[in-house]
């Protein structure tokens, strides 16, 4: 069973940290979908540059969660 009574200020911080950074993790799925609405109306040889830096903001924003999780 769960002490509610043994939560410190700390831990309050920590999962208001994890669920701000799966906000960001959802931002940077949102920033992917547009660099990719982008790249079908703009045709320029950058845009495989650019969706391979948002898809790999994307994967750094998850490994993100996992060591929060992880060393908080």
């Amino acid at each position: 069973m769960i002490n509610i009574y043994n939560i410190t200020a700390f831990d309050i911080v920590k999962w208001f940290s994890v669920v701000g950074l799966i906000m960001y993790s959802a931002f940077a799925a949102v920033v992917i979908r547009q660099v990719m609405t982008m790249n079908e109306s703009v045709k320029d040889p950058l845009n495989s540059i650019i969706l391979l830096v948002s898809i790999a903001h994307l994967i750094l924003s998850l490994l993100l969660i996992v060591v929060a999780i992880v060393l908080l």
